[in-house]
This record gives structure tokens, C-alpha cells and sequence, in this order.
């Protein structure tokens, strides 16, 4: 039987970050979402991920916006998140991000230690949400 490829999606409003996402990560299933409207509609269409790479601050619809969605609408996908950060600027994120035991990827990071992440997140084992 043949595994499908894990399916990671990539939520930021920085085309350079998504993009660099991607070749970082192009042994993977890889989807970009460049807001959290568009994350939604991706999540709501679609098979469940295995990793969820969200930036935490964008316009309009937040990461954490998207997390309180799928933790109402897909309840056990919000343990696949990994947030990525580019340091929080106010205390609601900041007290959001400690509320969680999700991983934290603080920009700017390097793609050894992003990879480090995702495989620890879908390795054998884990089950998908």
C-alpha cells in the first residue's frame, strides 16, 4: 500500500514567507493560504492536515482567529498547528500562545529546525486529527 505524502498547510500574509515555506518543504504535500479566510475555506474543503504552519498575526483573520475555528469546527485539528511568530506584539497573543502547548516558531527561524518540527509532528504514531 502506498502512504500518501503528509499534507502540511501554510497560512501567511508574506508571500516571500509562504513561498520559502514551500521550498523548504517541497517533500511534502504542501497548500498556501495567503490570509485566514483563506485557511478556512482550505481546512473546510478539504482532508485534514497533518501540520497547520499558521502565522499568528495577519489582517482581518488572525492565527488565532483560524485556531478557534477549526477547534469549534474540526475538533482535534487545533493540535496540529504550529504557530509561526514574528515576536507578538500585544499581551491577548501573548496570553494566547501560552494558553497552548502547540509549537512556536519564532521568525526569523532557520528551515533545519522548521523540518525538525513538522516531522515531529507527523511522525508514525501521532494520529491525525
Amino acid at each position: 500500500m502506498i502512504m500518501a505524502s503528509p499534507r502540511i498547510l501554510i497560512v501567511d500574509d508574506e508571500i516571500f514567507v509562504r513561498k520559502s515555506l514551500r521550498r523548504a518543504l517541497n517533500n511534502y504535500e504542501v497548500v498556501l493560504a495567503a490570509d485566514g479566510e483563506e485557511a478556512i475555506a482550505h481546512i473546510e474543503g478539504s482532508e485534514p492536515f497533518d501540520v497547520i504552519l499558521c502565522d499568528l498575526m495577519m489582517p482581518v483573520v488572525s492565527g488565532k482567529d483560524v485556531y478557534e475555528y477549526v477547534r469549534e469546527n474540526s475538533p482535534g485539528q487545533e493540535r496540529r498547528f504550529v504557530f509561526l511568530t514574528g515576536g507578538t506584539v500585544d499581551s491577548q497573543a501573548d496570553e494566547f500562545l501560552s494558553s497552548l502547548t502547540n509549537p512556536i516558531l519564532e521568525k526569523p527561524f532557520n528551515f533545519a529546525h522548521l523540518r525538525s518540527v513538522v516531522e515531529d509532528a507527523i511522525k508514525p504514531g501521532r494520529k491525525r486529527a
